[in-house]
């Protein structure tokens, strides 16, 4: 060992003696609740003095996306390429991060990439092996068995290519859940896993509106006191959230007096398949279906809905079932999703992603009365705020970080 190794070895590496680098492969918002919560992480660690920065891409000759944050001095971002040009945008993302880590600078650098599979993430870890630059990795769901099995053929030949030593050479995981804590060890993976949940981000006018309407939800409307109530889905319409499952339950239900609003981005396709399912099911009048919105419709769709539904067959956290549970409303959701709380608390529904267990769960949540879904309601929205901060996230893993460094 050199003479610097061995004073480095020494040192007691503090906050202000690192940069932490967040890289995600998209920041577009239709992306996935990634495109959302690393921005949020990023900012968050700042707000507890963490000198950070931001690599991703972002569409070429479009307005930056609403998920980045605020400061451009802290993001590098590489235009994002369509989905047969991908390889080139992870090629861009790593000569951004490569720009950065070239920076002269007297902290040392510590890359936290979110993601597994995709070119983005395999350039990122060759990038910070050949630059000796510690890297977490955080699966976000994309290690759990019904992923590894969703393209299977694909990832059987991307595991001894490449990934299985891409995460062998990270110095730490992340995980949003235990659950995905146990998806890491089950794969053989030694390293040390923080387990540190994603965070909400509520304005304070829109926590205001949020108290208000939980406290009044339940009463019942004298104006009309014979409307439908509404069942919300809103997430990305992809495979793995088993809408189709679901339009046969709400079918075998018949659900009196309920509607269904499905929202949220289209993925490859998948939208058509769950339209053309619902015709099919004759449940047009009973079942909306349409697009994303924005950061203000989506908090004004949980307000006016009575029960949130998510019948995924895999989550690595599901962020959407915490904004719900915050909205005051009660969650039917499966063990797909790691919200056995919802049980434990008798804020909602946590059953298998069975058809049988989603029929029985969901004639119970139509059978309770507007007050009990209310008060279960209630009892989510505080369990939400006390549970699921920014700043507590940040404190979790800028401790974790300090772990890794000081190894």
């Amino acid at each position: 060992m050199t003479h610097l190794e061995q004073s480095r070895a020494q040192e007691i590496i503090r906050v202000s003696d690192y940069s932490i680098v967040q890289t995600v492969a998209s920041t577009r918002l239709d992306h996935g609740g990634t495109s959302r919560s690393v921005p949020a992480l990023a900012q968050s660690l700042g707000r507890i003095g963490v000198d950070w920065y931001l690599v991703s891409t972002c569409p070429a000759g479009h307005e930056t996306p609403s998920g980045l944050p605020k400061d451009g001095e802290r993001w590098f971002l590489a235009p994002e390429k369509p989905n047969r040009m991908r390889l080139d945008g992870a090629k861009a993302m790593k000569r951004q991060l490569k720009t950065l880590l070239a920076q002269p600078s007297a902290k040392r650098w510590l890359v936290h990439d979110h993601g597994v599979w995709l070119p983005s993430n395999h350039f990122v870890a060759d990038l910070c092996q050949r630059r000796s630059v510690p890297r977490i990795v955080s699966p976000r769901g994309m290690l759990s068995p019904w992923s590894m099995n969703f393209s299977a053929w694909k990832k059987k030949i991307a595991w001894p290519l490449f990934q299985r030593r891409d995460l062998t050479s990270a110095a730490g995981f992340h995980a949003t859940c235990e659950a995905e804590a146990d998806d890491i060890a089950r794969l053989g993976f030694k390293q040390p896993v923080c387990v540190a949940p994603n965070g909400l981000s509520i304005k304070e006018e829109t926590l205001q509106t949020l108290r208000n309407s939980t406290l009044s939800r339940g009463a019942p409307d004298p104006q009309n006191p014979g409307a439908a109530k509404t069942a919300l889905f809103l997430s990305r319409i992809h495979p793995k959230k088993g809408l189709l499952q679901w339009i046969d339950v709400w079918k075998q239900v018949q659900p009196s007096g309920w509607k269904m609003r499905i929202i949220g981005p289209d993925e490859a396709g998948h939208a058509a398949e769950v339209e053309a399912t619902i015709r099919k099911a004759g449940l047009e009048d009973e079942i909306e279906i349409s697009g994303e919105r924005n950061d203000t419709e989506k908090w004004q769709e949980y307000v006016a809905a009575d029960l949130f539904v998510l019948p995924t067959f895999s989550e690595n956290f599901g962020i959407v079932i915490a904004e719900a549970m915050a909205s005051g409303l009660p969650v039917l959701t499966t063990t797909g999703a790691p919200w056995k709380c919802l049980q434990e608390h008798r804020m909602g529904w946590w059953v298998d992603p069975t058809p049988e267990m989603l029929t029985s769960a969901f004639r119970n949540a139509i059978s309770k009365s507007p007050a009990e879904l209310s008060e279960m309601g209630r009892r989510g929205s505080q369990y939400a705020m006390t549970h699921f901060s920014w700043k507590e996230t940040a404190r979790k893993l800028s401790d974790f970080y300090l772990s890794i460094l000081n190894q």
